[in-house]
């Protein structure tokens, strides 16, 4: 949304995305490692040396390079086999998706002064703790106040302070995690969970007046692992009646299991999205802008 709204970061905050950055790639890695282990995989013998950096996470203070150290360490694991074997198992075990966007890059974000950019930031992963609110000018003289909810399970009981003066709440289903588990709980499924909130929200007395946004993100993603034989609809639900590979299938299908759970109001507003392609956002949040703005002139007896 800040890129967009070209609301850029302060030098603080890219500072702190820098440093997650670099958490990102240790724990990521660590991650693995302890996936290996629960499946009785190992690294190749020359990468064992390396698994000790990736035990504990260095901090790291302001401006301070990414430790030369650890380069090395993270190019030899992740070039390992084993751990290639692993991360393609990803979805079962909640492991980041952006490993590989950063490991591509491994020598460039361990540069001396290396600062992240636009993309760098859009692929940074942090959990989502508490509230926070980001404040845009959109239209001219629209002010909107976005806030951004954890979304993990230990989280939800936050959300409710900030439920009474809500205009609209914008709901983000990933389309890929219909193969993947979800941290908290690996046994659980990530759309599962997804659509049993989304139900719990959609159908709540607090969003009665309420207009409801539902995003499926990560159309691009799902568009490449429906390719995969191993990572096909029907095994995570049997009611999938599309064909293998089909995109246009599995997307159709995931947009009528969430609106089938929406009772007794109007259905929400549906937008099929990519986050990390600015100029699909652009024209999405254009469109969510006027949703919302025609929502509140409709509830002012205005239109």
């Amino acid at each position: 949304m800040r890129y967009i709204h070209a609301k850029p970061f302060s030098p603080d905050e890219v500072e702190d995305y820098r440093k997650i950055v670099f958490s990102n790639l240790v724990t990521g890695m660590r991650a693995i490692i302890d996936t290996m282990d629960e499946l009785g995989m190992a690294v190749q013998p020359n990468s064992r040396k390396y698994i000790a950096f990736v035990d504990n996470e260095p901090s790291l203070s302001t401006g301070e390079d990414f430790p030369k150290k650890y380069l090395e360490a993270l190019r030899v694991l992740w070039a390992d086999k084993g751990v290639q074997e692993c991360y393609a198992k990803r979805n079962e075990y909640a492991l980041q998706e952006n490993l590989p966007f950063f490991f591509a890059k491994l020598d460039e974000v361990f540069a001396p002064g290396w600062q992240p950019g636009h993309e760098d930031i859009l692929r940074v992963r942090s959990k989502t703790t508490g509230i926070t609110e980001t404040k845009f000018q959109i239209k001219g003289d629209v002010t909107f106040r976005l806030f951004d909810v954890g979304g993990q399970r230990s989280e939800r009981r936050k959300w409710l302070s900030v439920f009474s003066e809500t205009n609209a709440v914008v709901f983000i289903t990933a389309l890929s995690d219909y193969s993947s588990g979800i941290v908290e709980d690996l046994s659980s499924n990530g759309m599962v969970e997804s659509l049993v909130l989304f139900e719990s929200i959609v159908n709540s007395q607090w969003f009665v007046k309420t207009a409801i946004i539902l995003f499926l993100n990560k159309a691009d993603v799902l568009a490449e692992q429906i390719k995969d034989p191993n990572q096909q609809v029907k095994p995570y639900f049997q009611d999938f009646p599309g064909k293998p590979g089909s995109y246009n299938d599995a997307l159709e299908f995931f947009k009528q299991k969430h609106l089938s759970l929406v009772r007794g109001r109007d259905a929400p507003y549906l937008h099929v999205t990519t986050a990390i392609n600015k100029d699909n956002m652009v024209v999405v949040m254009s469109a969510v802008t006027d949703s919302i703005v025609r929502d509140q002139l409709r509830s002012m007896a205005i239109i």
